[in-house]
């Protein structure tokens, strides 16, 4: 694994890079205790488990206003063309400037775009954005591309590993 290897060599294949690698941290993903006292020892126990838990914490508020007002609303979010205004258009300067400004270290979603990704775009880059952006809104269309997350758990400091509770979870959006 070592051989050519030279610690005064100067390109990216030097020993000192090699044994970085190998000093990386193993992440471990202890076992969860399900709801049944069971254990999820799987990948996809765990992610069962997890989903268990965030849709049992995270539950819509009930509606408390009238039947009609409910009916109006759900009317108005199937047909949002027919009850509202033509959208204010965006500008490639808006567009850029809101690249330049997000961070580059955030997580991408599952489309592994970044924003360091975005704000190496070029000016052509930022033009097909803008027309992109000013046709969705237009249309009164968001693709479901763009409606999807990825949830990752993080476990919150000090609590005990193998519970459900002592995690949070982040959603990272694509793009």
């Amino acid at each position: 694994m070592f051989n050519g290897l030279d610690t005064t060599a100067s390109s990216d294949y030097s020993f000192w890079k090699a044994t970085r690698r190998l000093k990386r941290p193993v992440n471990v993903s202890p076992p969860i205790r399900k709801p049944d006292g069971t254990w999820a020892r799987t990948d996809q126990e765990k992610a069962r488990t997890f989903s268990e838990h965030l849709s049992n914490v995270f539950t819509p508020h009930p509606y408390d206003g009238s039947p009609e007002d409910a009916a109006e609303i759900t009317n108005h979010s199937n047909n949002p063309k027919d009850t509202q205004e033509m959208p204010l258009k965006f500008t490639k300067t808006e567009v850029a400037r809101i690249i330049r400004k997000s961070d580059p270290k955030k997580a991408p979603g599952y489309d592994l775009i970044t924003n360091r990704i975005l704000q190496e775009l070029p000016e052509s880059g930022i033009t097909f954005l803008t027309s992109l952006f000013n046709a969705m809104t237009r249309l009164q269309f968001f693709p479901l591309e763009w409606k999807v997350a990825q949830i990752v758990m993080l476990l919150k400091p000090e609590r005990q590993p193998e519970e459900t509770k002592s995690y949070r979870h982040i959603s990272l959006l694509p793009g």
